[in-house]
């Protein structure tokens, strides 16, 4: 089983950009910061920076209606690209293939719902998904473009 669950923040707009064939691709990161009380006593916090990547509608839509610093619950499965860098050295790059995001606040609600210290499973709420359509020639598009 691969499936990956993420709640953040966009780290930027969606970055925007079209298969040979035509299809959308949308790529961003998200920030997920978790604060904690070290053993001294200091509040301390660390941010994971993880790379997302849409398909077609969905990565149309989320372009649409989610911007920088928007909360971002999806759904997806981790998957890896290779490729040669400048040095010859074959690199790997992770990242999570959304196929499905969950609208999570009314327009205007600031209420944090991607709280990582929170241990209730938001997504056994009633949100409602938007599918992402991953067809196999987007999943064959390297990262290295």
């Amino acid at each position: 089983m691969n499936k990956v669950d993420l709640c953040g923040y966009l780290g930027r707009d969606f970055e925007l950009r079209y298969s040979n064939a035509g299809n959308t691709i949308a790529s961003n990161s998200l920030a997920i910061t978790k604060k904690w009380t070290d053993s001294s006593g200091n509040r301390v916090e660390h941010t994971d920076w993880i790379p997302i990547k849409l398909f077609g509608k969905t990565a149309e839509v989320a372009n649409q209606y989610f911007k920088q610093g928007s909360q971002f619950l999806c759904s997806g499965e981790l998957a890896t690209d290779e490729y040669i860098d400048n040095n010859g050295n074959t690199r790997y790059i992770w990242e999570v293939r959304v196929k499905e995001f969950y609208w999570l606040n009314k327009k205007g609600d600031k209420k944090d719902v991607c709280d990582p210290n929170k241990t209730e499973n938001i997504l056994d709420s009633n949100l409602e998904p938007s599918e992402s359509i991953m067809h196999e020639e987007e999943a064959q598009i390297s990262t290295k473009e």
